[in-house]
């Protein structure tokens, strides 16, 4: 209760962030911090207590990619791709490392659903996220649509795998999965994803969305993504 200075891996659980984060706010001079060395010679990262103490506010609402990749399970990969239907209000942060910033209500919430029973393993007939993105071969606007169902409530699960653990542990029944997939192809057969167009035309994303707000590009705006025709 007297220090001054905390050890990182202290700031970083108070200020619910991941070490890399903590890393970025001390070098951009947002959070006051040094490097210190042990008598054998090890080097290790100390956070100022007041600078803390103030930073929390400012990170309650919000948290990184890092930080959502923690929460939920999934890659920080796999989060960025959904980035524009799971979370439409996040927003791109420039300064010494472009970084995201996510509502932390929106990933609770998502949490949320973690909150089911636990089970053993899979049954026949049930199938995990994990066993999912391994080997169903989903295209990454295929894996958005099934999160963005899950968090919508169309897609329920039976429950995962473990106590603890983020939506890559989730079970759910594999027909009720297998039927989503297949109605999102059978939809969207004359129809690209943006994602695509940008693959196509060999453009970033970013690109594409600006062939489509110019007109350049018919477009149609569905329930949860943006198709080209």
């Amino acid at each position: 209760k007297r220090a001054t200075c905390v050890p990182a891996n202290y700031a970083k659980r108070h200020l619910q962030v991941s070490a890399s984060r903590l890393a970025e706010l001390v070098r951009s001079g947002a959070l006051v911090g040094e490097e210190r060395w042990s008598e054998k010679g090890r080097c290790f990262l100390v956070v100022h207590k007041d600078s803390m103490l103030a930073m929390r506010p400012a990170l309650n609402d919000e948290v990184d990619l890092s930080t959502a990749s923690e929460m939920l399970g999934l890659t920080k990969a796999r989060i960025r791709s959904a980035l524009p239907q799971l979370f439409p209000e996040a927003r791109k942060i420039e300064g010494h490392a472009n970084r995201w910033a996510i509502s932390r209500a929106e990933i609770e919430g998502l949490t949320r659903i973690c909150n089911v029973p636990t089970i053993y393993k899979p049954a026949e007939g049930q199938v995990s996220v994990d066993h999912i993105l391994r080997f169903w071969c989903c295209s990454e606007d295929e894996v958005t649509s099934l999160l963005v169902n899950l968090r919508n409530g169309v897609l329920q699960p039976i429950g995962r795998l473990e106590p603890v653990g983020g939506l890559n542990r989730l079970v759910f029944q594999e027909a009720q999965v297998r039927q989503l997939v297949n109605l999102g192809r059978s939809k969207d057969q004359d129809k690209w994803t943006i994602s695509q167009v940008a693959e196509i035309l060999d453009v970033k994303q970013e690109v594409a969305y600006f062939l489509v707000r110019q007109g350049l590009l018919a477009s149609t705006t569905e329930v949860d993504r943006k198709s080209v025709v």
